[in-house]
């Protein structure tokens, strides 16, 4: 089976590329834009934290250029094993997508007994996107980021410590340490965003370089 699956396309042209693309998400994003009709190019990966400059392919003749530019687009995206998302890129706005997970079963058997037992998984991930009108005419910047932010409002920097419970795999606890500068705002990784996936968080500050003890109060996410 062949991968088609590229990397971000190389920002090479800024000013005649029509969109711009942020990840703040805290993980990979897949993406694909085109119309309802058709797509302009195989999928793309834009890793947390990067930018992508995107640029439509040259349309054959003017004629099909110009049906193009009344053509309502949409970016189609998905993180993580989450089912693909469309949202219209033409007009400026605020978006707040849930991402449906794919379902999977987890089976097993009793140590005593025929009875089986089975759960399923079908929790959604929030994802923020935000629409907006790009620095030249007629170009769009779309951002993706985690409905979940910290902003430190402190004097010092502040260090995040974000975990949850794993079910299964080799270790008991996925966590993730985030700094956050004074002023600074930073997105909570959208995998501890889940319903019910007991994230907590906790906060330390980070003075002249000496780490304090984390905050006995947790923040529960989710």
């Amino acid at each position: 089976m062949t991968d088609t699956t590229r990397s971000a396309p190389n920002s090479s042209a800024v000013e005649t590329a029509p969109y711009r693309l942020k990840n703040a998400t805290g993980e990979t994003i897949q993406y694909t834009i085109g119309t309802e009709d058709s797509v302009d190019s195989t999928p793309a990966l834009l890793a947390q934290g990067a930018t992508a400059d995107y640029k439509i392919k040259e349309a054959r003749n003017q004629r099909s250029q110009d049906a193009a530019d009344f053509t309502p687009r949409y970016i189609t995206f998905r993180v993580q094993d989450t089912l693909a998302q469309s949202v219209c890129i033409d007009k400026p706005g605020k978006h707040m997508l849930s991402l449906q997970t794919e379902k999977t079963l987890t089976a097993g058997r009793e140590q005593r007994g025929p009875r089986s037992t089975a759960s399923y998984d079908t929790g959604s991930i929030g994802v923020f996107c935000e629409i907006a009108k790009g620095e030249t005419k007629g170009t769009r910047e779309i951002m993706f980021g985690s409905p979940v932010t910290v902003n430190n409002k402190a004097n010092v920097d502040i260090e995040l410590l974000v975990e949850k419970p794993m079910r299964s795999g080799p270790r008991t606890h996925a966590t993730e340490r985030i700094a956050v500068a004074p002023g600074e705002t930073q997105y909570i990784p959208v995998q501890f965003t889940r319903p019910n996936s007991g994230a907590a968080l906790r906060v330390r500050p980070i003075e002249y370089g000496h780490e304090s003890f984390w905050s006995q109060t947790t923040f529960n996410l989710r």
